[in-house]
């Protein structure tokens, strides 16, 4: 017998649960027990599959028979090479059981989902350990964003350490104010107290000064730090999303939208400020101490040691209360990222959400966030009111033995005078103040270098430029040749099997299949949005990875089954592949896409303004818009994806109009679910199950009475059945 312990319950809430092999059956259940708890299992001699679902953050051990899924163990990332390895167990003890040899399988990729240092999970989507990064580099790093703004920021610097100074003299002329009153008081003469009263002046004087000093240098400072944090910002942001510009398919796949706002949007905020009040404030608040310490020794250095005993206690604490606080933060963090993840769904989906009904779930769910994040901001309150207090408590005791030691000094006639008493006590306030501060800094710095990681971990993704050749042909004449290709999106995810398929140029070729079958798949590749796993893709007889990426897009058009259009107008929308435009290319092109007409009526023409996506236009229009962009980008190549799959049959047949005169001349590849729109196609190829099962025109495909026949026939009975349904429906109405 052997078992697995989980971390979750299948509800989905932490704690202890259990999954066991046996002889004859797998069995499961939530506890330390299997009493008083309600075991789930399967028997090993049933003819289930095994295998591992993963979802965001955790997964499932699933046992599926006859399309039917039990889930029998839930699991965080952090168990999922535990479970994967438990699941080949299972499912080599089943093929056992069934007198079977045990599927093998294609050899999977392994990734290692553990930090080699530590041996922690990853988190969700990353590579790289939050425990064990060299956070001194990360800073570093961080500190190369100030370089170009250098004459600010020494200003900056040189503004805070005279406000710093500015604020010593109250202390210092404290001390100096009462030993002008004890030598005039001692001397009792008018000319004594004259002496007195214009020190006096002089010292309020100096105050008078450096308040108004420090009032126009911080009008100075509040400017320069203002715009050098967010000038600093603006270069941060521009350089993240500009990087994310450049990544690859593949990077967006695993990131949810919510997850890349944040560390665009929020996590460059808080590197900001740790830029432009962290750093200023870490060195100034070094500077303080080290000045202070030095004149407070020149006082006393007996008294100085006494004041500064709660100093290394001080830095010892705040050390280990930064150790505790570290993982507090990045929870913190990674819960807000998934309430932001929320609403990246929820509000483009909105209408989804509330066709279905589901905007009280949907709330529910932002409420569970929402709670979670309370929680963890909770826990990281707890210990800063704990730690806080503690560190002013210690100040205060050191405060108290300053005040025993050297007033007992004074009052015995010792070597410290009032004078320097008074100015020893304002002095060592400069001290414990900055310790306090830097407690605070400290967790500045410990949240801006998590923060900064999440920004360089994007910034370090190679993008599609630095796998890309620098080939420029003089002009592409568009022949493709699939050799052998084969195509996986993850270590298990096979999407593309031994694909051998040659498109000449102009020739015009239809992919038909089941849904998943790799069709739109086959289109990427051509795009590069993905590079094949095995096998070539050659264009003009050339591997396809060598050509210039940014040259090759440019040369292929295409136009998505959902077309997106941007908020602006129609105009800009038309023009996105071509924005030197003119006025005459976009009407011809809307001309030419059947377009032209419905732009017309509307109120402002081309000059129209859509909402998000294409908001205020109808499917067919949206997907007439998105022909005329790719008539007006005039590529070599064109990919059709099921452009006319969610249109009724009058806009399909603008569509189709439209399309007809957007291929001549070009390299076409079009992909349809409605048949009938590729009767004129060159060649049709059948894709099932990721590979080429038919290929020919279409007269000799039905001929064949394949894949294609079958589907054609499909297809011609369910269009018959919907004209002798459609007249009965319209009877039906009438008589209502």
């Amino acid at each position: 017998m052997q078992s697995w312990k989980s971390d979750l319950h299948l509800d989905g809430t932490y704690g202890e649960a259990w999954c066991i092999l046996t002889s004859l059956r797998v069995l499961a259940w939530d506890g330390p027990s299997p009493a008083g708890a309600t075991p789930r299992g399967a028997d090993l001699a049933s003819d289930s599959q095994w295998h591992v679902r993963r979802l965001y953050g955790n997964s499932f051990l699933v046992a599926e028979q006859d399309g039917l899924q039990v889930e029998l163990c839930r699991f965080s990332q952090t168990l999922l090479d535990t479970f994967e390895s438990a699941c080949a167990q299972i499912a080599r003890a089943a093929a056992a059981a069934r007198n079977q040899q045990p599927d093998r399988g294609a050899p999977r990729e392994h990734r290692n989902l553990r930090c080699p240092t530590c041996g922690r999970a990853f988190p969700p989507g990353s590579d790289s350990c939050p425990f064990c990064v060299d956070r001194q580099a990360v800073l570093a790093r961080l500190l190369r964003y100030l370089k170009p703004y250098g004459w600010r920021t020494v200003l900056v610097l040189t503004l805070t350490l005279a406000n710093v100074a500015a604020g010593l003299l109250g202390p210092i002329l404290g001390g100096d104010l009462v030993g002008v009153i004890q030598r005039s008081q001692a001397a009792g003469t008018p000319a004594a107290v004259h002496a007195g009263e214009v020190s006096l002046l002089q010292i309020v004087a100096i105050l008078v000064s450096a308040g108004t000093f420090t009032a126009v240098n911080n009008m100075v400072l509040g400017y320069q730090n203002r715009w050098l944090g967010q000038k600093i910002i603006e270069d941060m942001r521009t350089e993240v999303y500009t990087h994310l510009q450049g990544l690859a398919l593949d990077f967006y796949n695993k990131k949810r939208t919510g997850t890349l706002i944040t560390r665009v949007t929020g996590d460059t905020s808080q590197l900001q400020t740790f830029l432009t009040q962290g750093v200023p404030q870490t060195l100034v608040q070094v500077a303080t101490i080290v000045g202070v310490i030095v004149a407070l020794v020149g006082i006393d250095w007996r008294l100085a040691l006494i004041g500064l005993i709660p100093t290394p206690i001080l830095f010892l604490a705040t050390r280990a209360f930064n150790r505790g606080i570290r993982p507090v933060y990045r929870r913190i963090w990674t819960r807000l990222a998934s309430v932001n993840a929320i609403i990246g769904d929820t509000i483009p989906g909105i209408v989804v959400v509330k066709a279905f009904t589901r905007e009280g779930e949907e709330a529910g769910k932002f409420r569970v966030g929402n709670r979670r994040v309370f929680t963890a901001m909770m826990a990281a309150a707890m210990r800063e009111v704990t730690f806080y207090p503690f560190l002013g408590w210690m100040v205060a005791m050191g405060g108290a033995g300053i005040w025993a030691y050297g007033g007992y000094i004074v009052l015995t006639g010792g070597a410290l005078s009032l004078p320097s008493l008074v100015k020893f006590i304002g002095l060592i306030g400069a001290v414990y103040g900055p310790v306090q501060a830097m407690s605070q800094v400290t967790g500045q710095v410990m949240q801006a270098a998590t923060a900064a990681e999440r920004v360089f971990e994007i910034m370090d993704t190679q993008g599609e430029a630095g796998q890309s050749g620098q080939h420029i042909p003089p002009r592409l004449i568009g022949g493709l040749t699939f050799d052998h290709v084969f195509f996986r999106y993850g270590p298990e995810e096979e999407a593309l099997r031994d694909i051998q398929l040659d498109i000449r140029p102009g020739q015009t070729i239809g992919l038909v299949g089941p849904s998943g079958s790799g069709k739109s798949t086959l289109a990427q590749l051509i795009l590069r949005f993905y590079d094949v796993s095995e096998g070539r893709l050659l264009l003009d007889g050339r591997d396809i990875r060598e050509y210039d990426l940014a040259w090759l897009r440019r040369n292929i058009g295409i136009v998505l089954q959902e077309p997106f259009l941007f908020h602006g107008t129609i105009a800009a929308n038309v023009a996105y592949g071509k924005p030197d435009a003119t006025q005459a290319d976009i009407i011809q092109a809307a001309k030419i896409a059947n377009a032209h007409g419905f732009i017309m009526d509307l109120p402002d023409a081309y000059d129209t303004l859509l909402g998000e996506r294409g908001v205020g236009l109808s499917g067919g229009q949206r997907q007439r818009i998105s022909i005329a962009r790719a008539v007006l980008k005039d590529p070599r190549i064109l990919i059709l994806d099921e452009a006319t799959s969610a249109v009724d049959t009058e806009t399909e047949a603008l569509i189709q109009e439209a399309t007809s005169r957007l291929i001549a001349n070009r390299t076409t590849i079009a992909i349809a679910h409605r048949l009938s729109t590729l009767r004129e196609a060159d060649v049709i190829v059948v894709i099932e199950d990721g590979r080429i099962s038919e290929v020919g025109p279409h007269a000799e495909l039905l001929a064949r009475d394949g894949t294609f026949a079958k589907l054609w026939r499909m297809q011609t009975e369910m269009n018959e059945r919907a004209k002798d349904v459609l007249p009965s429906l319209t009877v039906q109405t009438a008589k209502r």
